[in-house]
């Protein structure tokens, strides 16, 4: 009778370990891509937090200074963002009422997309004009917040 051979080789072919490169790979480009978005949207949220303390801000100090002032959002001009100031408006703007308030920058790729940048907090912390202010992450139309403010 015929023996059989024992001397079978244990272990990996190279079509076995490409296939397991490649579902690895795979994997990686749906990950990386699922992070850069959750980034991203974490950087919107930051930014929509901010302006809401802005508001706030804004909002508590009028009524507390019970005095007019000037919330607004502007460009940086080095590119890298958009800031918010709390201020007096010109008009009213003496030693005894400066409102020492720190500027908030918002993160560098969030636009702001609003009609007015600029609002009037009056002395009982009411707000003209109403409305809402848009955030948006870079170009994507998917990725934006919109803070909603009234009286």
């Amino acid at each position: 009778m015929f023996q059989r051979s024992r001397n079978i080789q244990k272990g990996l072919t190279t079509i076995e370990i490409l296939v397991v490169v490649a579902m690895v790979g795979i994997s990686f480009s749906f990950s990386a891509s699922y992070a850069d978005r959750a980034a991203s949207r974490a950087e919107l949220t930051v930014a929509e937090e901010q302006v809401l303390d802005a508001l706030r801000i804004a909002r508590n100090l009028s009524r507390s200074s019970e005095s007019s002032l000037l919330l607004s959002l502007s460009r940086q001009s080095d590119d890298h963002g958009y800031r918010i100031s709390i201020a007096p408006p010109e008009e009213q703007r003496t030693r005894k009422n400066l409102v020492d308030v720190p500027v908030i920058e918002l993160p560098a790729d969030v636009d702001v997309l609003s009609e007015n940048m600029t609002f009037v907090f009056d002395h009982r912390g009411l707000v003209e004009p109403t409305g809402s202010i848009d955030l948006r992450i870079g170009d994507a139309a998917d990725e934006t917040k919109t803070v909603f403010f009234s009286n």
